[in-house]
C-alpha cells in the first residue's frame, strides 16, 4: 500500500508539472502569432491591453507585397483577443469583419473590398509552449462574404462572393526560431459552397455562379523565412525555407449563367475530384495535380453551336526537379496525362460533317525520367536571366509516350545517355547513346481518311507515304508500323540504316 501511495503521488506530481510545462499565456500566443504573420507579410500596429484574463491587440495591420510589381494587399483587424482559459490554454477570437485594400493594380481592378465571416460554433484554442505552440480549430459552419468592391477612383464594382464550409476542423503547430518559423498543419471541411454574383450595368450583363465542393482535406509542413528574404528564392532556400503541402478535393459541381442584353449563356460542369501537391526545399521542387471525371457543357444563343460539351477521364501533370547545384547528376521526372478526352457530336460536325473520322476517346501520355545536374544556382535571379539554362543532361528515359486519337495510335519507349564532353557531333548538343522504339497503328487508314476529306491533297499523299517508309517498317499486325531510332558510336540509325 505504501508503494502504491508513493507511485500515485509521483504520477500526480509528474502530471501537474507536465501540465504546467505545457501552459501558454495570452502574451506568448500573441508573440507566436506575430512571428507567423511577419513571416508571410509586414505586420504593423497591434497595441496591446490586458483586461483581466484577456489580452487585446488592436489596430493590427498585415500587408503582403508582390516583389515583381510592388503591388500590395493589406487588411486591418480592429481587435484580436487572447483569453486565458485557466488550464494552460488560450482562446483566440478574431473580428467578424475586416477591410482589404489593394494597390498597384490596373485601373479597372478592385482597390478595396470588405470581408465578413459569419460562423456557427467557431472555436480556436492555443496550447503547448511558447517555443512550440499548437492551435486547434473547429466550426459547425464557417462563412466568408466579400463585397463592397471599389476601384481606385472610388467607383463601385457590383460583385459579391459568398462561401460557406461545414464540418470544419483542423490544427496547426507553430515553432518560431531565429529568422525562421516552422509550421505543421492539417485541416478538413465536410462540404463547401461558393456563390458569385457580378453585374455590369454599362453592358447590361449579369453573371451568377454556384459551386459546390465535397469533402476537402489538406496538410502543410514548412519552414518559413521573412518576406524580405523571399524576394530572392536562392537566399530563402539557403536560409532554410521549405514547404511540403498536399490537398484533396471531393466532387465539384459548377453551375453558371451569364445574361447579356437579355441573352443567357449557361455553364454546367462537374469534377470527380482533384488532388495536388507542392514541395520545395534546398534540394528539389516537386509539383503535381490530378483532376478526374470532368464533364462540362456550355450553351448559348451567340455560340457557333447551340451547345458545346466535352469530357475527360483524367488530366494530370507532375514535375520533380533538383534545384541545387551539384557535382553529380540528380533524378528528375515529368508526367503529362490527358485520358479519354471526348467531345459532343455537334463539335465534331463543324470539321467532320460526314463522320469520316473515328470519334473514339483521345489519350495523350508523356512520361519522362532522367538524371541531370545544374551547373549554376538556378534560383539566383542573375542566372534566371541567362538565355540558356545551365543544365548538363546525363540520361533521359522514356517509359511511355502514348497518343491515341482519330483511330490512330503512336506508342514509344526508350532510353538515352549523353556524353557532355562531345558537343560537336550534334551541333552543340551532348552526343546521345541509346534507342527509342515507336509503334504506329492505323496511320495509313488515317491518311486515307484525310485525303478523302481534302485535308491532304492527292498529289502530296505519295510524299507522305514515302516519308513514313523512310523512318518506319511494317509491324506484326495490319496497318502497323515500327520505327527504331538508335544513336550508337556517334552515328544515327533508323531501323538499322545509318543516316548520320
Amino acid at each position: 500500500m505504501k508503494h502504491w501511495q508513493l507511485s500515485g503521488s509521483t504520477a500526480l506530481a509528474l502530471l501537474l508539472s507536465s501540465s504546467a510545462a505545457l501552459a501558454v499565456t495570452p502574451e506568448e500566443v500573441w508573440t507566436n502569432w506575430q512571428a507567423v504573420l511577419s513571416g508571410s507579410g509586414a505586420l504593423t500596429g497591434g497595441a496591446t491591453t490586458r483586461n483581466g484574463d484577456t489580452l487585446e491587440a488592436t489596430g493590427v495591420t498585415w500587408t503582403l507585397t508582390n516583389s515583381d510589381d510592388a503591388s500590395t494587399v493589406s487588411t486591418v483587424f480592429d481587435k484580436i483577443t487572447f483569453r486565458d482559459l485557466g488550464d494552460g490554454t488560450v482562446e483566440i477570437t478574431l473580428p467578424t469583419s475586416y477591410p482589404f485594400t489593394l494597390t498597384g493594380g490596373e485601373s479597372d481592378d478592385p482597390a478595396s473590398f470588405n470581408v465578413t465571416t459569419p460562423t456557427d460554433g467557431l472555436r480556436m484554442i492555443a496550447s503547448g509552449t511558447a517555443e512550440a505552440t499548437s492551435y486547434d480549430f473547429s466550426a459547425d459552419t464557417y462563412g466568408l462574404t466579400a463585397d463592397g468592391f471599389k476601384k481606385s477612383s472610388g467607383e463601385a464594382i457590383d460583385l459579391t462572393i459568398k462561401a460557406a464550409m461545414t464540418g470544419v476542423a483542423g490544427k496547426y503547430a507553430v515553432t518560431p526560431g531565429a529568422g525562421i518559423t516552422g509550421i505543421d498543419s492539417s485541416g478538413k471541411a465536410a462540404s463547401t459552397t461558393i456563390d458569385v454574383v457580378a453585374k455590369e450595368p454599362a453592358t447590361d450583363t449579369e453573371a451568377t455562379f454556384a459551386i459546390t465542393v465535397g469533402e476537402t482535406s489538406g496538410t502543410t509542413k514548412g519552414t518559413f523565412v521573412g518576406q524580405e528574404m523571399m524576394a530572392n528564392m536562392s537566399q530563402a532556400l539557403k536560409a532554410g525555407f521549405m514547404v511540403d503541402s498536399t490537398s484533396n478535393i471531393g466532387p465539384v459541381t459548377v453551375k453558371g449563367n451569364v445574361v447579356e442584353g437579355g441573352k443567357t449563356t449557361t455553364i454546367d460542369a462537374t469534377l470527380g475530384g482533384l488532388t495536388s501537391k507542392v514541395a520545395i526545399d534546398s534540394a528539389r521542387v516537386d509539383y503535381g495535380f490530378a483532376i478526374t471525371g470532368f464533364d462540362g457543357t456550355v450553351t448559348g444563343p451567340d455560340m457557333p453551336l447551340p451547345e458545346v460539351s466535352s469530357a475527360f477521364g483524367e488530366l494530370a501533370f507532375g514535375v520533380m526537379l533538383p534545384v541545387a547545384m551539384t557535382d553529380t547528376p540528380q533524378d528528375f521526372t515529368m508526367l503529362f496525362k490527358l485520358a479519354d478526352l471526348t467531345a459532343a457530336d455537334g463539335l465534331w460536325a463543324m470539321f467532320d460533317p460526314g463522320s469520316q473520322l473515328k470519334r473514339d476517346p483521345a489519350t495523350l501520355i508523356l512520361d519522362l525520367k532522367g538524371k541531370g545536374r545544374w551547373t549554376a544556382d538556378i534560383m539566383d535571379p542573375a542566372v534566371q536571366d541567362q538565355a540558356a539554362p545551365p543544365l548538363e543532361l546525363a540520361s533521359l528515359d522514356l517509359p511511355q509516350l502514348l497518343l491515341k486519337a482519330l483511330g490512330g495510335e503512336i506508342a514509344a519507349t526508350g532510353a538515352l545517355t549523353f556524353d557532355n564532353s562531345d558537343l560537336m557531333t550534334y551541333g552543340g548538343l551532348p552526343a546521345p547513346t541509346g534507342k527509342i522504339t515507336a509503334n504506329l497503328k492505323g496511320i495509313n487508314a488515317l491518311i486515307d481518311t484525310a485525303v478523302s476529306m481534302g485535308l491532304i491533297p492527292e498529289e502530296e499523299v505519295m510524299g507522305v507515304r514515302m516519308g513514313l517508309a523512310m523512318f518506319a517498317k511494317p509491324g506484326a499486325g495490319p496497318d502497323e508500323l515500327v520505327s527504331e531510332v538508335e544513336f550508337k558510336d556517334k552515328h544515327l540509325f533508323v531501323n538499322g540504316q545509318q543516316l548520320q
